[in-house]
């Protein structure tokens, strides 16, 4: 069978647009909601190999309104730490409705909103820093979506 080169390419162009319909899809995975956040270009730095000394995210509103900013871990007065201790809260800056916590056993994100919380495993790679031998870099791959509840009062 003959196939023009105008075909072909006309076939590798339908498959072409096919696919990039299907990855934009897999990026838009969280649920519009008032519930449910968005957790993207996540990243930490540990320049030890085991204490982190960097982190970071973007927390963005997934039912059309306009939230998107980054969260660093703040201390109560708004300024930025230094030393990220797992399992304890960090505000994401002063005057900043959201908290969080990180747990790098699980790669789990615990974020408070308000009197709500919820949780979400970050999944994420690392490789090699250039401040040492022992430094890692930690980026996130995908998107990870929080879906927040409000905690019992007792």
């Amino acid at each position: 069978m003959y196939f023009s080169a105008s075909s072909v390419c006309a076939i590798l162009g339908l498959a072409a647009s096919s696919s990039a319909a299907l990855i934009h899809e897999r990026q838009s995975a969280c649920p519009s909601s008032d519930y449910v956040f968005e957790i993207n270009n996540f990243f930490l730095r540990k320049l030890d190999g085991q204490n982190i000394a960097a982190l970071g995210f973007n927390i963005v509103a997934t039912n059309g309104g306009s939230l998107n900013f980054t969260c660093t871990p703040s201390d109560s007065a708004g300024n930025a730490v230094s030393t990220v201790t797992p399992n304890t809260y960090y505000s994401c800056g002063l005057n900043s409705a959201f908290s969080f916590s990180f747990d790098q056993e699980s790669n789990g994100l615990l974020l408070k909103y308000g009197n709500s919380v919820g949780t979400a495993a970050v999944p994420n790679v690392c490789r090699a820093g250039g401040s040492s031998s022992f430094d890692q870099v930690c980026t996130g791959v995908a998107p990870a979506c929080i879906t927040v509840v409000t905690m019992p009062a007792s």
